[in-house]
């Protein structure tokens, strides 16, 4: 029997992570990511971020870098990584805060065209967008 490791990532809008079960996420039918674990994370809400970190004012920057997942007070980025396994790109990004964000892999063949759903069969150039999951 194999042991997978526990990994806990612990992104500053995050307050708690629970390691899960091994995972197999498609999107668009295109792009398959693999996860040796999925972490269900509780988020703080934007407010209470701000509130948290005494950083006392909402900006434009700010609410990026909660959705973002970053520690306000630090220097800290959103990175994604490509790499390539059987012949096509794959990628991943760090912070990954899960089912808290909706994560948009794109592409584009040329960087003087628009970005576009990634298409790995297709697509030289990647990018990865985030957004805030729209609360029902």
């Amino acid at each position: 029997m194999r042991h997978i490791p526990t990994v806990v990532v612990r992104p500053e809008s995050v307050i708690g992570v629970v390691p899960s079960r091994p995972s197999r996420i498609t999107v668009n039918r295109k792009i398959t990511l693999e996860a040796a674990f999925v972490i269900d994370p509780v988020q703080l809400e934007y407010d209470d971020w701000i509130t948290h970190y005494d950083i006392g004012v909402k900006t434009t920057d700010n609410y990026k870098r909660w959705v973002a997942g970053l520690h306000p007070l630090t220097d800290g980025q959103f990175t994604v990584n490509i790499e390539m396994r059987s012949g096509k790109p794959y990628i991943t990004w760090n912070p990954d805060l899960k089912l808290l964000r909706h994560y948009i892999p794109e592409g584009k063949i040329d960087l003087r065209e628009e970005w576009e759903d990634a298409d790995y069969d297709r697509h030289f150039f990647f990018r990865v967008r985030v957004e805030e999951l729209s609360k029902q």
